[in-house]
């Protein structure tokens, strides 16, 4: 009897992601936005050894380089940017802190909040491997276009926003509800 090849089932069911019926440019997507994430996970990796820092905290440096304005940027600005816990966010700048790359001032209208911004430490860390980091920016995103750039970064903002709610559904359909026992 000849071997019949069992086809797979698809991992989606959205016809915007089946283009052609199948999800084959699904899961070449993926495949490729995981290779992508390892490599810009070991460059984050790379860069905050270069700094003395943890990968997290080395984002979180540049967050708030970013966000800090004149007067700094709440935890949970940053916090959301990064698509973390406040929680989370407060326990690494404490940290930070402590490294002098980070100061925490109280906001001066409210003061239960508190408002971080780089310190002059944390400045020269940044400055320090700008001369890595731009060669080595460019290269990931070497050859996309003004416009190209522009629809992959409102994208990919998409993406990660739809990231929290795919993981609760996630945890949801991997640990159901146990129905009650009838009698």
């Amino acid at each position: 009897m000849p071997k019949t090849k069992r086809k797979r089932l698809p991992t989606v069911s959205r016809r915007e992601l089946t283009p052609d019926g199948t999800d084959d440019a699904f899961r070449e997507m993926i495949h490729n936005l995981l290779s992508v994430a390892q490599r810009m996970q070991a460059s984050r990796s790379s860069h905050a050894r270069m700094l003395g820092v943890s990968g997290v905290q080395y984002t979180m440096l540049t967050a708030i380089a970013y966000l800090q304005g004149d007067d700094g940027v709440p935890v949970n600005t940053v916090a959301r940017h990064l698509h973390l816990s406040p929680s989370f966010v407060t326990m690494e700048t404490a940290k930070m802190v402590a490294l002098g790359v980070v100061r925490k001032t109280q906001d001066s209208i409210d003061k239960r909040r508190v408002q971080l911004t780089l310190a002059p430490r944390g400045w020269k860390l940044l400055d320090r491997i700008v001369p890595i980091q731009q060669p080595v920016n460019d290269a990931f995103f070497e050859n996309l276009s003004n416009a190209d750039f522009l629809a992959f970064a409102r994208i990919i903002a998409i993406i990660a926003d739809n990231a929290e709610r795919a993981m609760a559904l996630l945890e949801r359909l991997k640990y159901p509800p146990v129905a009650a026992s009838r009698k």
